[in-house]
């Protein structure tokens, strides 16, 4: 699996550049399994490992958690059918 490329400030020229992230999904994804129930510990987490904002971060975590909850919802679905 490829890393997910994203644009972000850099805190290190005061927002004047930006920099682009080489984010693994499947280090999120395991973050994601280890604290589900506890968005501000991931968020606080993905801020840590990858150096980015708070928005940045709230943004990549709320994309994990929607795409895992779509994943959760579809299995679902195939089990009933």
């Amino acid at each position: 699996m490829s890393n997910i490329l994203r644009k972000v400030k850099c805190p290190h020229c005061d927002g004047s550049g930006l920099r682009t992230l080489h984010i693994n999904p499947i280090t999120l994804f395991e973050m994601h399994e280890q604290m589900p129930d506890q968005k501000i510990n991931f968020i606080k987490a993905v801020r840590t490992e990858w150096d980015i904002g708070l928005r940045e971060a709230k943004e990549i975590v709320e994309a994990v958690i929607e795409f895992s909850n779509q994943l959760s919802d579809n299995s679902t679905q195939e089990w009933e059918n």
